[in-house]
């Protein structure tokens, strides 16, 4: 669904901002557990990964058979493997992405994307509303899972202009020089 869609006030039991492996799932298990949920998305699902360098892999791999009866590391529900589906140990940003987008659908997760939240106030009982830009949210509890990848904070350090956050790099054969120092 698109925030465009939405032109009135929505009540929730559970808002969750963000479609990454967290909202969706955090999603999942509400879901689960029968609570009124949605997810406000600012883009898509798993954007943060999409924007990874094309270089860049996962570092914990994913396992299509675990004899420890353990999750896969990279499975945001013990029965979602990135491994069965993607038949790779260490996916790239775009392939987890993907696959993120395959269990919102098997799951049929409530999603609202499009939807950029600009503010949440917490009301005198404490609710809470949602503010975005075509609606207004209400809610009990929000929960903010929202990757901050996308988010590089530009004045934290002294010298900073002499570096790159890694956000900003579509791929390392682009970047200027010998050496790279991630």
């Amino acid at each position: 669904m698109n925030e465009r869609d939405i032109d009135q006030l929505q009540s929730y039991d559970v808002i969750v901002i963000g479609a990454g492996p967290a909202g969706l799932g955090v999603s999942i298990l509400l879901q689960e557990l029968g609570i009124n949920y949605t997810i406000l998305e600012k883009d898509e699902i798993g954007s943060s990964f999409r924007k990874w360098p094309k270089e860049t892999r996962f570092i914990s791999p994913s396992f299509t058979g675990n004899f420890f009866m353990m999750p896969d590391l990279n499975a945001i529900t013990p029965e979602t493997s990135p491994a069965f589906e993607l038949l790779t140990e260490h996916p790239t940003g775009n392939e987890y992405a993907d696959h993120l987008e395959n269990v919102a659908n098997y799951y049929q997760l409530s999603i609202i994307s499009g939807c950029k939240v600009f503010n949440v106030e917490q009301k005198k009982d404490k609710s809470f509303t949602i503010q975005t830009e075509g609606s207004t949210f209400s809610s009990k509890y929000v929960i903010w899972a929202a990757g901050e990848y996308q988010y590089p904070s530009t004045n934290s350090f002294t010298g900073l202009k002499h570096t790159i956050h890694y956000s900003n790099i579509g791929s390392f054969s682009d970047v200027e020089g010998d050496e790279v120092t991630v």
